[in-house]
């Protein structure tokens, strides 16, 4: 993402229960989940809001002026129909997500299906990644801090 960016997604347990579907929802009414990058008063501020009934984790990278790469940054796991705002006090070019998926619990494991062992949680759903998320969802290792 970046700065400026606000779009809506959605969501949902693949077929073979070991991978989330992300498909882009152009009427933000309807997603399950909007996603905002912004800038205001010299800070980054990245506000996700989770319209399922699931606990969701996810991962980010954060791409920053004169430097090379994505960094990985700490994000909190957000809670069934509740919202969160992300900040850092500098510039961010880019901010990457990845590897979102359910879980049972803050914190906790993916979610499994009766009868399935969760696998990877971006193979399938890196096929099916809308466009303007497609480099994003296969960014690949991001750096250490």
């Amino acid at each position: 993402m970046s700065p400026g960016d606000k779009f809506g997604v959605n969501l949902a347990v693949a077929a073979d229960g070991a991978a989330l579907s992300i498909t882009e929802e152009p009427n933000l009414k309807n997603a399950n989940l909007v996603l905002s990058f912004r800038q205001e008063k010299g800070m980054m501020l990245f506000t996700i809001e989770n319209r399922t009934e699931h606990w969701l984790a996810y991962e980010a990278g954060i791409r920053v002026p004169k430097r090379d790469g994505l960094y990985k940054t700490s994000v909190m796991p957000l809670g069934p129909l509740l919202s969160n705002v992300e900040s850092w006090p500098h510039p961010i070019n880019q901010l990457a997500l990845k590897n979102f998926s359910f879980t049972e619990k803050p914190g906790g494991k993916p979610a499994k299906k009766k009868g399935t062992q969760t696998g990877e949680q971006t193979t399938e759903a890196d096929r099916r990644v809308p466009h303007f998320l497609a480099s994003l969802a296969r960014s690949g290792p991001f750096l250490p801090r």
